[in-house]
């Protein structure tokens, strides 16, 4: 990753992949999941891939 970072003129930051997609992008709740469940359901409505729920709140 730090490669085609510095070859694209991009950054890369490490980070733990621990717990990453259960804040709600949408609202910040809190929603555990475990790895084998693979949609972000959240009780505000937002439901999108669990790879795609970033955990930024908008």
């Amino acid at each position: 990753m730090e490669y085609f970072a510095s070859k694209y003129d991009r950054i890369a930051v490490a980070v733990k992949p621990h717990y990453t997609s259960q804040k709600c992008s949408k609202c910040g709740a809190l929603v555990k999941k475990s790895l084998s469940t693979r949609t972000h359901v959240c009780k505000c409505g937002c439901k999108v891939h669990r790879d795609s729920n970033n955990g930024k709140t908008f």
